[in-house]
């Protein structure tokens, strides 16, 4: 599996129209139900107040890797599970997401958060990509946001770091002068 993910509100899903330039196969709604039980289960429905040591059953989660392709599993909640994922799949590589001061407080203020609580919030965020992205170089990288959406050939290029195949790359559109 590819675990992509970043701070919750933070508009670090600017980049994910990159993905396509990666051969990765969608994980589907299977993924995205067995998230939703985990953390129903830990009785949290709030990204910004969760933060445990969840010790989640991965057995469900199995069911979704059907390809031989690596299988991206996108959301913000993995930024929680990172360690128990790292530790189930070894062989899991990990795209982390992250966005400057301004556009995560104006993305998080857009989604109606408390801008105190999300400041708060998106600081240990980072701190939790930072000290991840160190831990597993070899099978992790850590991206600006904005960077890849304005250069997904280059985000493309980057991943092959830690194994990751791009599709045939095209090149990026000329900056606009501004």
């Amino acid at each position: 599996p590819v675990i992509i993910t970043g701070c919750p509100y933070s508009g670090w899903g600017m980049a994910l129209s990159a993905l396509g330039h990666l051969k990765l196969e969608d994980a589907g709604a299977s993924a995205s139900n067995w998230l939703d039980l985990v953390f129903e289960k830990a009785e949290q429905d709030n990204p910004l107040k969760f933060d445990s040591n969840l010790e989640p059953d991965f057995s469900q989660l199995n069911a979704s890797f059907k390809t031989e392709a690596a299988t991206g599993l996108t959301d913000d909640r993995y930024i929680y599970l990172l360690e128990q994922c790292a530790s189930q799949y070894p062989n899991a590589r990990f795209l982390l997401f992250y966005t400057r001061a301004e556009i995560a407080l104006a993305s998080a203020i857009e989604k109606s958060a408390d801008p105190d609580e999300f400041i708060k919030v998106w600081s240990q965020a980072n701190q939790r990509l930072i000290q991840f992205q160190r831990r597993y170089r070899d099978r992790a990288l850590l991206f600006d946001s904005e960077a890849v959406a304005s250069k997904p050939s280059e985000f493309a290029q980057s991943c092959l770091l830690i194994g990751l195949e791009p599709t045939e790359i095209e090149t990026d559109l000329p900056e606009v002068p501004e």
